[in-house]
């Protein structure tokens, strides 16, 4: 894995906050005066209601783009990222890396160099501002019911990815499954780093949540749970919406 580092420093560009939530739609938007947007997923622990009993597994096929296909452009790749350890279990880095290649894995473009330490890592996008630095950090958000937000940029022209920030919320308990089996590591509240890691990992690319039951074992299902490592594995709705991006 080539490890060649590519920081496009430019002039930060400041967004307006007009954003909208509804109750089946992780994401809202700030539009830019210029050509940048960006985009908010919000990942949310999955609520009461959401349990609906239906017959489904990783061989389900669905899978949704953003906005038909919005992607890397050839020459961002493959994208470096920096990850903060700050306010993270021990063994973080080494799980959030694992869960980018998973994705890497299953195409034969390198989507990403490998991860890059750095505690001085800070998010942009959460701001409205773009710095061409994608992060992925742990940072408290209040509500607890936010497990993670990732923040993507990308301009409304060329229709291409430009930075994305991670954020996991440090207000949760956070752990590594090290045996991969849901084991003692996995307790109480916990969520394990690689599970969520690799669904986010997923919107960077840019795949969208998914909310359908049947969706449910699916990598991009957008609801999460403690304890919870089936995200770790993609299914064929995944491997198939990266394959549409990405050959």
């Amino acid at each position: 894995m080539r490890k060649i580092i590519t920081l496009l420093m430019g002039l930060a560009i400041v967004l307006s906050t007009t954003v909208s939530a509804s109750a089946q739609k992780s994401h809202d938007v700030a539009n830019a005066s210029q050509d940048i947007i960006i985009e908010k997923y919000v990942h949310y622990v999955t609520p009461p209601w959401a349990g609906w009993r239906v017959s489904t597994d990783e061989n389900d096929p669905s899978y949704k783009l953003f906005r038909g296909g919005v992607k890397w452009s050839s020459a961002s790749l493959p994208v470096t990222y920096h990850v903060d350890p700050d306010n993270a279990p021990v063994g973080a880095v080494s799980e959030v890396q694992t869960a980018f290649e998973t994705w890497d894995n299953v195409v034969t473009t390198e989507l990403y160099n490998y991860a890059i330490v750095n505690s001085d890592a800070q998010p942009s996008l959460d701001t409205g501002v773009v710095d061409y630095v994608n992060t992925v950090t742990w940072r408290p958000i209040p509500d607890t019911t936010i497990i993670a937000v990732t923040y993507l940029a990308w301009n409304r022209v060329t229709k291409e990815l430009v930075e994305f920030d991670i954020i996991f919320n440090s207000n949760l308990a956070w752990d590594i499954d090290r045996d991969g089996e849901g084991g003692v590591e996995l307790t109480g509240d916990n969520f394990d780093v690689r599970n969520i890691a690799t669904h986010e990992a997923g919107h960077t690319l840019v795949l969208d949540d998914l909310y359908k039951p049947k969706a449910r074992e699916l990598t991009m299902y957008g609801y999460s749970e403690p304890r919870e490592t089936k995200k770790r594995s993609l299914g064929l709705g995944d491997r198939l919406g990266i394959e549409k991006l990405y050959a």
